[in-house]
């Protein structure tokens, strides 16, 4: 087995000599959504918390975190994990992103879980009783000129779900 690839323009390549051991790797998958079926999501009455993480990956492009929750306590909620193309965070975080499996620039990273605690992208409900994470799918945050915003998210679970979402608003700067 032969393994070529190009990082920045140098050439690497790797040679397996051998016999290679292939193994039916589906019974390891772990599948976190309780969806099921498509959910296009109610953000009528909601607020968004954002907050920047600067280049916490050290990739050389801001890190945003933002939530998208009900004000009544109860609905759906979107939780996002995107990474700008920008290198400030005079720039925001106004853009056209994709998930992404690894550290690419204008892209949302797939929802995971360490231990119960949600990491990433993920839609939820605010009793969290329904959950998916986040694993294909696009996304735009749209800067209208006039303090609001505008996010449309459509992105697919780990069980290809189709989840939905548009919300407009004033977003508001996490303050810890």
């Amino acid at each position: 087995i032969v393994l070529s690839v190009t990082i920045d323009g140098e050439k690497h390549q790797i040679t397996y000599e051998g016999t290679p051991r292939l193994e039916d790797a589906q019974d390891e998958v772990n599948i976190y959504t309780t969806l099921d079926g498509d959910v296009v999501a109610d953000l009528s009455d909601h607020y968004m918390l954002y907050e920047c993480y600067g280049d916490y990956y050290d990739f050389g492009y801001y890190n945003w975190m933002f939530i998208i929750s009900p004000n009544s306590g109860s609905g759906d909620c979107f939780q996002l994990d995107i990474i700008t193309g920008y290198n400030d965070k005079e720039s925001g975080f106004a853009g056209e992103y994709v998930a992404s499996d690894y550290l690419a620039k204008w892209s949302f990273i797939p929802g995971w879980t360490n231990m119960s605690q949600l990491l990433c992208s993920w839609y939820f409900t605010a009793d969290q009783s329904e959950l998916a994470p986040f694993r294909d799918g696009k996304m735009s945050i749209k800067d209208n000129g006039d303090g609001t915003l505008t996010v449309d998210i459509e992105a697919y679970d780990d069980r290809r779900n189709k989840i939905t979402g548009h919300w407009t608003g004033v977003p508001q700067e996490y303050e810890q």
